[in-house]
């Protein structure tokens, strides 16, 4: 996807990668990390040497003046998957073989760490597993302690905090306020930052990563005559000029239109908590994990429907027309 595309070339400059660890991986894990040496790595595997897998990036810096390689590897999530753990089971497994695989590599050489990170960016909260054990339930103890445990750092655009965002004086933080943005007349001073932040000398391939991701992502998906619509900048700083001498009716088109946008989100999620409690008194207290993700994903006409057909259904199956 195009999207996804325009955040693999974004969060694929060290610099744009050290601010996003640096502000949103918690102190205590990147503690000693020498963000100045963070160096890109293959993220394309051989599986039994014929089946290729793909992850989206996969970084490698050095801790406490040290060789001793952490490894970063952040997946980009534009959708909700209910698989996401066990995808980044085998990112990690995979990653780990190759190193080991590596000529560099000795065979007693320890293990290097590796911090699995999902960076989720949908209009909806994630609402599936974060890790393998969520989705193993039912067995005992003795049987968990050999399944594998791991979980991955999940980074949720929508549960970003705009008033911890503001004070912080990183461009990955400015970006996640472009990105939730619901106040248009701060657009302006949010592409100057960024502008300020990021100086042409040191990050061309940066800031014209972020330019395109403006014009090819961001302003088309938002309403009124944007400068999208005019001559293609050339610059942020021209952007920023061009938005200084906006209308103000597209600043007002534009609240107009997301407040609208905002009350339908919170009516869906009222009727998606009826219904799953009317699901609950129906089938018992222990829905199946894809019923979340039909309801999250569900139009208002779903909704109604699935309200209509749990009074009758026999199964859960049958309140959802039979396809999961």
């Amino acid at each position: 996807m195009r999207h996804d595309s325009s955040y693999r070339r974004i969060f694929g400059d060290p610099f744009m990668m050290a601010e996003f660890i640096r502000g949103f991986v918690p102190t205590e894990i990147r503690e000693g990390w020498d963000l100045t040496t963070l160096e890109p790595m293959d993220t394309q595997w051989s599986v039994r040497g014929r089946e290729q897998r793909r992850a989206d990036l996969l970084w490698r810096l050095r801790r406490d003046d040290e060789w001793i390689y952490v490894y970063v590897l952040l997946e980009l999530q534009s959708t909700q998957d209910a698989k996401m753990a066990v995808r980044m089971n085998t990112y990690v497994s995979l990653a780990l073989e190759s190193i080991l695989n590596s000529p560099q590599t000795k065979a007693s050489d320890p293990l290097p760490f590796i911090l699995p990170i999902v960076l989720y960016n949908g209009q909806k909260r994630w609402r599936a597993a974060t890790s393998l054990a969520e989705r193993q339930t039912g067995f005992s103890p003795a049987m968990q302690a050999f399944s594998p445990s791991l979980q991955f750092l999940l980074v949720d655009e929508n549960l970003l905090d705009p008033d911890r965002l503001a004070p912080l004086v990183n461009v990955c933080a400015v970006f996640f306020r472009l990105k939730r943005l619901e106040d248009y007349q701060a657009l302006e001073a949010l592409i100057g930052e960024l502008d300020r932040l990021l100086p042409p000398e040191r990050h061309g391939p940066l800031r014209q990563a972020l330019l395109d991701w403006l014009y090819d992502d961001y302003f088309p998906a938002k309403p009124g005559p944007i400068p999208a619509a005019r001559k293609r900048a050339e610059s942020l700083s021209e952007v920023q000029a061009m938005l200084t001498e906006g209308t103000p009716d597209w600043i007002a088109f534009a609240e107009k239109k997301g407040r609208k946008e905002g009350q339908l989100e919170g009516r869906l999620e009222g009727e998606i908590n009826v219904l799953k409690r009317q699901l609950v008194r129906r089938f018992g207290p222990s829905l199946p994990g894809w019923v979340d993700e039909r309801l999250q994903g569900a139009s208002e006409d779903d909704l109604e429907h699935w309200a209509d057909a749990v009074l009758a259904a026999e199964t859960i199956d049958a309140v959802f027309g039979g396809r999961r």
